[in-house]
């Protein structure tokens, strides 16, 4: 008996978009239907209705007087064929905006779903549910910290009816986007280099998850990145950072303690203060 062979990448990711797809299929429906008319109409229609138009010339002049009622109709075709045709374009495009952003959402749950049961087996399985046991007091300490920022809130601010949710990335990341909240919090570790965080926060960037917008930001980190005289890197680094701290575009909670060890021989050996990373530039092993 010949060994069953494994479906192809490209069926295999058909398989899943439309798992899916499936799941939203009134808004697969509106994009189908609008993609349908727009074509038609613009593409089929615009001609047939010159056609028609070109016909009408062709077969004899008309008086002046008679212009309007003779080629009256076939102008209000063309304005409604227009008009329409580009109604069901805008509606193509949000229809698939809408569905990328739902269908995203959904492959990136799945993708993490599955991903984080696969850790969760294989550390219970051999380590007799450590991890399993931390990330249970990570969670809870986490729960209390947040707790404690809204009485803060509540005592200060006069805030009331505050609801607090928990998701895990991969079900949080949809809302994001969707800006279905008026404020979030995430764990981050930040980079060694000053720029990352900023260049990630640029209109469009990939954690920009606020939507925030600055053209003056946007600017001064592109001429930052770019830049290659240190002293001038920083100071338009500077520059971008103060925009960014007045914008209030993310707002600092805290930080987790960093601790680094090398040996005696090691000179130049650079770490961030606010995260796991670390810089080899200046990096001397006298040894």
């Amino acid at each position: 008996m010949a060994p069953s062979r494994a479906p192809s990448t490209t069926r295999r990711t058909l398989h899943y978009f439309w798992l899916v797809t499936r799941k939203h299929l009134g808004l697969f429906a509106t994009l189908m239907t609008a993609t349908f008319l727009f074509v038609a109409l613009l593409s089929y229609g615009n001609p047939y209705v010159m056609s028609l138009v070109v016909d009408r010339v062709s077969a004899g002049s008309v008086a002046p007087d008679e212009v309007f009622s003779v080629f009256g109709p076939y102008i209000a075709a063309l304005i409604l064929i227009n008009v329409a045709g580009q109604a069901a374009s805008k509606v193509q495009d949000y229809a698939m905006y809408r569905l990328q952003i739902a269908a995203s959402y959904d492959l990136a749950t799945m993708s993490f779903d599955a991903l984080s049961n696969q850790s969760m087996s294989f550390h219970s399985n051999r380590f007799g549910g450590t991890l399993v046991s931390q990330t249970t007091k990570f969670m809870s300490a986490y729960q209390l910290l947040l707790e404690t920022i809204i009485d803060q809130w509540k005592q200060n601010l006069g805030l009331e009816n505050i609801q607090l949710t928990q998701y895990v990335i991969g079900t949080a990341i949809g809302s994001f986007y969707d800006l279905s909240y008026d404020l979030f919090a995430i764990t981050w570790e930040t980079d060694v280099l000053p720029t990352d965080i900023m260049e990630a926060m640029v209109t469009g960037g990939e954690v920009n998850y606020g939507i925030w917008s600055d053209a003056q930001f946007d600017s001064l980190v592109e001429q930052a990145i770019n830049e290659l005289e240190p002293d001038k890197q920083a100071e338009l680094t500077a520059q971008a950072e103060q925009i960014f701290l007045d914008n209030a575009a993310i707002l600092p909670l805290y930080e987790n303690g960093v601790t680094g060890a090398v040996q005696s021989y090691v000179e130049g050996f650079q770490m961030s203060a606010t995260s796991s990373g670390y810089q080899f530039n200046h990096l001397v092993v006298h040894k």
